[in-house]
C-alpha cells in the first residue's frame, strides 16, 4: 500500500486528468517531466505533524502544490489563469477534495 501523501497525490492527478487544457498532460513528480505544454505537476513539498496524539493518530497538515505551465507566448497569462480556474473548479467539485481544501488567493 501506498504512503498517504502519494494516494493524495495521485487523487488530484486523477481528477484534474482530461478536465483541463492541459489534457493528460498532468504529473505526480518532483522533477520536470515536460516536453508538452500546457502541463500540470502535483507535488507535496511540505507536511507538518502535530506532536499531539489523538486516539492513536498523528494530527498532519500537508501542502498540495499544483503547478500549471503554459508556452512563454502573448497570451500566457491568460492561458494560465484558464487553467488556474479548469482547476480550482474540478477539485472543489470533487466532494473528497473540494470540502477539505483551502484554495489561497494569488491576486494581488
Amino acid at each position: 500500500m501506498s504512503h498517504a501523501r502519494q494516494q493524495i497525490r495521485d487523487l488530484f492527478v486523477s481528477t484534474l486528468t482530461g478536465g483541463t487544457d492541459a489534457g493528460a498532460r498532468v504529473y505526480n513528480s518532483r522533477i520536470y517531466p515536460y516536453s508538452t505544454l500546457p502541463s500540470i505537476n502535483v507535488t507535496t513539498p511540505t507536511e507538518v505533524i502535530d506532536d499531539e496524539v489523538f486516539g492513536g493518530k498523528q494530527l498532519r497538515h500537508l501542502t498540495v502544490e499544483v503547478e500549471c505551465l503554459v508556452k512563454g507566448n502573448a497570451s500566457y497569462a491568460s492561458d494560465l489563469d484558464t487553467i488556474a480556474a479548469q482547476v480550482e473548479t474540478l477539485i472543489g467539485a470533487d466532494v473528497t477534495l473540494g470540502n477539505k481544501l483551502r484554495i489561497p488567493s494569488t491576486s494581488g
